[in-house]
């Protein structure tokens, strides 16, 4: 007997926004780059100035361009980064188009009211299976996006995701 979950997927601004943060604090690169440009040299410059304090001044002097750096950052990830997503996301008609999925032991077939494709089991190159939504990448940076919401029940839910990682996930 063939398995098939049929899905209407309506993806929404915050869907699209909870795609590319999964996305984006997946990759151990990020950590690895906050680790190395922001906490590294925050704590040896903090640890030097507590053990070489000579005034307020200089000690604030010495903390406050990375604390500066900081708060850009956190800016950037709060305000800006969202309003781009925004901004792309209302540019593209295509993704705001109610989709159905069709998930299958082969693969997936997405229809759209302008479009139908048929993805096979070759073209899914990963799987993020995310909190708010499920990525399922067919190329390196386009990928078919289910949102939690679009589940009938959290029963559902969690058998399509043993589905998907039973059939779409790559075996390493």
């Amino acid at each position: 007997k063939k398995m098939e979950y049929k899905l209407n997927v309506n993806i929404t601004t915050e869907d699209f926004k909870a795609f590319n943060f999964d996305y984006i604090f997946r990759k151990n690169k990020l950590y690895v780059f906050m680790f190395v440009v922001l906490f590294i040299p925050f704590f040896l410059i903090l640890g030097t100035e507590i053990l070489t304090f000579k005034n307020w001044a200089r000690f604030i002097s010495n903390i406050l361009p990375l604390i500066i750096l900081l708060i850009l950052y956190i800016f950037y990830f709060t305000v800006f980064f969202p309003k781009k997503l925004k901004k792309i996301y209302n540019s593209d008609k295509l993704m705001q188009e109610n989709q159905e999925l069709t998930l299958t032991e082969t693969g997936i077939t997405e229809k759209t009211s302008r479009s139908f494709c048929n993805y096979y089991l070759d073209d899914i190159r990963k799987v993020i299976i995310g909190k708010k939504v499920i990525s399922i990448y067919i190329a390196a940076y386009k990928a078919l996006v289910i949102p939690r919401h679009c589940f009938s029940s959290k029963d559902e839910g969690t058998k399509i995701e043993e589905f998907i990682k039973t059939y779409y996930m790559k075996k390493k």
